[in-house]
């Protein structure tokens, strides 16, 4: 069971570190020359932050037994609003990119989410902590 659950952070955290790595290429303008170089460099800053910051949130969340969808959402944004605060700094950050990596955020713990409920044990219920 504990292999399971490994197996599941590992996934959640792979996949969900696709979500940042997309809209991030999707909305910068780079040839083609450079998109897998900026592919590469994106998702290892998507990893390392969901490594650093997604995971121990998590982890939290399940150990209070109140992680679900809507917590892993509002942590997401959180965490991705933090992220924007980090990046720029807090007297230079602009709200639409607050927004913009609250809601990236949002969308990468939730794929983290819907990753492990659908690698979670049979017998767990997805809102319970065991």
């Amino acid at each position: 069971m504990l292999i399971r659950k490994i197996i599941a952070v590992i996934t959640a955290t792979v996949l969900a570190s696709f979500v940042p790595t997309c809209l991030s290429l999707a909305t910068s303008d780079l040839g083609e020359g450079l998109f897998l170089s900026f592919l590469l460099i994106f998702y290892m800053w998507s990893f390392f932050a969901i490594c650093i910051i997604g995971i121990p949130s998590f982890i939290v969340l399940r150990r209070f037994g109140i992680a679900n969808i809507w917590s892993a959402l509002i942590l997401g944004f959180t965490s991705g609003a933090l992220i924007s605060v980090v990046v720029a700094g807090v007297k230079y950050v602009a709200i639409l990119n607050l927004i913009l990596l609250g809601v990236t955020g949002s969308g990468s713990a939730a794929v983290f989410w819907f990753t492990w409920v659908m690698f979670k044990p049979a017998n767990e219920k997805a809102l319970t902590n065991r």
